[in-house]
């Protein structure tokens, strides 16, 4: 089984980032995404035991302009 157990898609979260320019064309940087709710629900949102938090996730990139 897999979507929402209750046949409902709202989501909810948040998104933290930091970022470093150690010079002014080279970006480091930390995202984080967590869920709060995910399709529709907070615990067992799939009817499998799935929770939200098992969509969590931290992603570290680098930019480079030119």
């Amino acid at each position: 089984m897999s979507g929402s157990a209750i046949g409902s898609p709202k989501t909810s979260g948040y998104i933290a980032q930091l970022a470093y320019w150690p010079t002014q064309r080279i970006e480091v940087g930390y995202q984080y995404k967590g869920y709060r709710k995910f399709n529709g629900g907070s615990t067992n949102y799939d009817g499998s035991g799935r929770n939200e938090t098992g969509n969590n996730y931290n992603y570290v990139f680098n930019w480079l302009s030119f």
